[in-house]
């Protein structure tokens, strides 16, 4: 008896108006750029002759690939993977004319998912504007490297991994070419930190993963309406 009423209950939520609007709406490529800035220690710090905090930022475009799941007909599930990459560099020169010079190629992959609010019955022709908020996790990899003496070898080098976890806010616009191919723009602050050990010592610094973010996108839509 429980197994059949909980069947009717599936069945019943299957059928339902609300179950009815979940559906797959669209996919989308996106071209942004992200501005991280800093409130202490950047990626410098791991490098040699860091001139210390403040007054630095790190500006690099993103591609990313995204999805949106509608729930109803004003809130959505929205999705989307980046992919972002900064390099950076510091020098030190020694009295006997020697340098010790290292490079951190930084790459870190935020996977977003998120409730956005749409709205599309505007009287501004085949346009929706919308706005979401949700939660990021960041795949952050550093792949230091030192180089001793004029560039004579690398005497040693470090890589290190981390996942972390931050959020976004977001605001934007879609235009609609044709039924089922839209272009959006979007603005997007991001938030989190995540921690770093040094090159070569055993001090754990605290680095900030947040700045603005502003792009283009392009998404194909899998419903008939906007």
């Amino acid at each position: 008896m429980r197994k059949t009423t909980l069947l009717i209950a599936l069945l019943w939520g299957m059928t339902s108006p609300l179950y009815a609007q979940i559906e797959f709406n669209n996919l989308g490529i996106g071209l942004t750029y992200w501005h991280r800035n800093y409130s202490g220690m950047d990626e410098r710090g791991f490098l040699p002759n860091y001139p210390g905090e403040g007054g630095f930022s790190k500006g690099a475009v993103m591609p990313s690939v995204s999805g949106e799941l509608t729930l109803t007909d004003k809130f959505a599930l929205d999705g989307r993977v980046g992919f972002w990459r900064g390099n950076y560099s510091g020098e030190t020169l020694f009295s006997d004319g020697r340098t010790l010079s290292g490079k951190n190629r930084q790459t870190i992959i935020p996977i977003s998912l998120g409730l956005m609010y749409v709205k599309d019955d505007i009287d501004y022709g085949n346009v929706r504007v919308f706005g979401g908020i949700g939660a990021n996790q960041y795949l952050i990899h550093n792949d230091v490297k030192m180089t001793y003496g004029n560039g004579e070898g690398t005497t040693y080098g470090q890589s290190q991994t981390a996942i972390r976890y931050g959020y976004y806010a977001k605001l934007g616009m879609e235009y609609f070419l044709t039924y089922y191919i839209s272009v959006g723009f979007d603005l997007r602050y991001n938030g989190g930190k995540y921690q770093q050990q040094g090159v070569n010592t055993e001090e754990v610094y605290q680095v900030d993963i947040k700045g603005p973010e502003a792009g283009f996108s392009l998404h194909i839509h899998f419903d008939d309406e906007y």
